[in-house]
Order: structure tokens, then C-alpha cells, then sequence
């Protein structure tokens, strides 16, 4: 769990380090400046905010058991519409700078210090995508762990569920030294939105998680948590709504 908490601070200071409400006009667009990734910007557009939301879009793979849920996506106008409004979010807000890949395996720990690698992704957006990316990565492994639980670790999962807890809170708390509690609000419910297409697009887009390879109770719950993330986000505006969104299926 240190670990766990080391990312949630790390992503924290980055963020509010970088935002534009904690650093001066001209910081900021130094910032922008130094961090145009449009080629990386567009392959994020394309595979993480538009294809997995076309059906029968040439890139997109995959089980069995999840193409009977495919028009459960593709159908769900309100589902649609947000998952639109996320990926405008996406290029247009400009908040901090984000990581823009943001997992596990992005982050490098030693001791008490995190640092962040693979910046390949990295641009001044909206700080909730990486949030809801890192929630994401910590669901897929949560939901394998307790549908496929091992001999050796049957309880595994509770410890992801925790980290899922734990960043969040670290996260959220940290907003309030810079952030108004309407801001928060808002940030809570892009949380939601981007947790949700990241959920999605890793099980019906092109590059899936390994995590899930195998495991289609997995695979289906997390397309279930994220569906009722898109169609819901707009009306989850606190830590716990969020949570409960995740958890209390």
C-alpha cells in the first residue's frame, strides 16, 4: 500500500505543480509550449476515444462473450454523447500536465520516492484523464483477482480495492489546497467519464490488458462498471458515488 499511496502523491504534485491556477501566465505557457505532443494527442483520440465507440470499426477486438454486449456501447445514446464530450475534453481542457499513459507500470518506485517514466504520452490536458486512467488499471486487476482468485492469494483483490480507495482520496484531498469545491466536483465527475472509457476501450478496442486475456467474468464485469461510468458520470460528483459505482454492483 505504500507504493499505491507514493503514485496518488506523485500524480498529485505533478498536477498541481503544473496547473495553470498555481503557476503564472507566462509558466504556463512555457508549459504548452514545451509539451505539444500532437502526434501522441491524435493516437489517443483515435484508440482510446473514438474507435472503440464505432461499432464494427476494423481495429477493434474483442472475446466472445463481450460482442453480445457490444450494443450495450454502440447503442446507448447517452453513453455516446458523454463518451464525445470526454474525448473533447481530452484535447481541448488544458489544465496541468498530465502523464497521458498513466498505469502501474509507468511509475517507478524506490524507497519513498516515485518517479514517473514512459513520458511519451505526455501533454497539458485535463488533469481527471490521468486519474481515471491509473482508477482503470487498478479495476481490470481487482476484478481478475476476484473472479480468477489463485491458491496462493485468494484475497488479493481486497488489496486492489484499497488502492483504488486510497488513491482516490489522496488525490481528491490534495485539490483541495488549489481547487473551489464546485472544480472538485466537476474533476470527480471527468474522474468517472475517463475511468470508464479506459475500462471499455481495453476490452473492445485494439490493445487489451493482460490482466483480463482468458478471464471473460472479468472482462464482462469491467465492461458493466464501464458502461455505468459513461452513462453516469455527470451525476457522480463525490468520492463515494464513484466508488460505489466501481464496487457495489
Amino acid at each position: 500500500m505504500v507504493a499505491v499511496k507514493r503514485i496518488a502523491e506523485a500524480t498529485a504534485i505533478l498536477h498541481r505543480k503544473t496547473h495553470q491556477k498555481c503557476v503564472s501566465e507566462a509558466q504556463f505557457a512555457d508549459l504548452v509550449s514545451r509539451f505539444q505532443n500532437d502526434e501522441m494527442v491524435s493516437l489517443t483520440y483515435d484508440y482510446v476515444f473514438t474507435n472503440p465507440f464505432l461499432p464494427y470499426h476494423p481495429t477493434n477486438r474483442c472475446s466472445d462473450e463481450v460482442k453480445a454486449q457490444l450494443p450495450r456501447v454502440h447503442d446507448d445514446q447517452i453513453l455516446q454523447e458523454n463518451a464525445t464530450k470526454l474525448r473533447t475534453k481530452f484535447t481541448d481542457m488544458k489544465q496541468c500536465l498530465v502523464h497521458g499513459d498513466l498505469h502501474t507500470g509507468s511509475i517507478m518506485l524506490k524507497q519513498d520516492l516515485a518517479k514517473m517514466m514512459d513520458l511519451e504520452f505526455a501533454y497539458i490536458g485535463p488533469a481527471a484523464f490521468d486519474v481515471g486512467m491509473l482508477l482503470a488499471n487498478y479495476v481490470f486487476s481487482c476484478y481478475s483477482h476476484k473472479l480468477y482468485p489463485t491458491e496462493e492469494s485468494p484475497d488479493f483483490y481486497k488489496n486492489l480495492e484499497a488502492a483504488t480507495k486510497a488513491t482516490l482520496s489522496i488525490y481528491l484531498k490534495d485539490l483541495h489546497d488549489y481547487l473551489t469545491q464546485d472544480e472538485i466536483t466537476s474533476t470527480v465527475s471527468d474522474i468517472a467519464g475517463f475511468a470508464g472509457c479506459e475500462l471499455l476501450r481495453r476490452i473492445i478496442g485494439i490493445a487489451h490488458v493482460e490482466d483480463l486475456e482468458g478471464h471473460p467474468l472479468a472482462e464482462l464485469k469491467c465492461v458493466d462498471i464501464g458502461i455505468r461510468l459513461l452513462q453516469r458520470c455527470t451525476e457522480i460528483t463525490n468520492q463515494q458515488q464513484l466508488l460505489d459505482c466501481i464496487f457495489k454492483t
